[in-house]
């Protein structure tokens, strides 16, 4: 198999990172990881691609893109750490393992360009830099989320077949056990249990909390769950104040409440969150 088109940071226009990075060397990784978008990527492919997982994580309040490299559905794939940088992809193993992210979401299948161009990283991670057997696996396996998608675990799962290569032996961790009903009290106060529980909830449907700023994740459940992109994921607008918010806005239409933009305390939208929260449909 041939080498795929690897573009540096410096060539696709990376940011600088916003904090210190630390290093640690490929042979002292032991994991290879899939992921994938989440929600449907706006770009599947090329700068626009990489610079939109850029966005989205520095929103998260994270130093740049958390994973090794990002594949674009035409098998070219972008630097993110790269081999030595410490990852942030997934709590536990952003040290122990090289991360690869495809450019799809929900469903979407991943292009044979761009499996061919996983399959090349995971097995220059094994054979070349590493020298060692990797266990093969995916986010899921490993943490409380629906990455990388039904169809590119299957994939995994099948040892990432190529049409020029026979599948590798798949390893994986023990699958995380499937996230509890929350019994919150339907008091409307949003409260350290309920903000808790709906970050199970944006976890398992595959939109990511590690971070400091929580709110960007719903911003990104929401904008997928109504149809958006409506809101701009910015962190910010799910404030107590009651001044009108579009976050909270958008919170009142996906659960149904009469949409003011406003949220008191307590509040009649925070007991239906917790409510559906409780019966498992938020």
């Amino acid at each position: 198999m041939n080498q795929p088109t690897i573009i540096s940071r410096v060539q696709w226009g990376a940011l600088p990172w916003a904090t210190p990075m630390h290093h640690i060397d490929v042979a002292a990784r032991d994991y290879f990881f899939n992921h994938y978008h989440g929600g449907i990527p706006r770009h599947d492919r090329g700068v626009a691609m990489a610079k939109e997982i850029e966005a989205i994580h520095r929103a998260e309040g994270w130093a740049g893109p958390g994973y090794a490299f990002m594949v674009g559905q035409d098998g070219v794939a972008f630097e993110g750490r790269g081999w030595e940088l410490v990852g942030a992809h997934c709590p536990g193993y952003n040290t122990r393992a090289v991360s690869v992210c495809y450019a799809v979401g929900l469903d979407q299948v991943v292009t044979a360009a761009a499996k061919s161009t996983g399959r090349w990283l995971r097995d220059e991670h094994a054979r070349r830099r590493g020298g060692k057997i990797v266990t093969t696996t995916w986010h899921g396996a490993h943490y409380a989320t629906a990455c990388c998608g039904r169809p590119t675990q299957d994939w995994v799962k099948a040892g990432m077949p190529v049409a020029t290569l026979a599948p590798v032996v798949v390893q994986v961790g023990r699958p995380a056990p499937p996230a509890q009903k929350p019994s919150l009290v339907k008091d409307g106060w949003l409260g350290a249990a309920t903000w808790l529980a709906l970050e199970q909830r944006l976890v398992a449907a595959g939109f990511s909390t590690v971070s400091p700023n929580r709110v960007s994740a719903l911003q990104r459940y929401l904008n997928a769950k109504l149809g958006g992109p409506d809101l701009k994921v910015d962190g910010l607008g799910f404030r107590q104040d009651g001044v009108k918010y579009l976050t909270v806005a958008a919170v009142q239409r996906w659960v149904g409440q009469p949409v003011d933009g406003r949220l008191s305390s307590p509040s009649s939208t925070v007991v239906r969150i917790q409510d559906r929260l409780n019966r498992g449909n938020f």
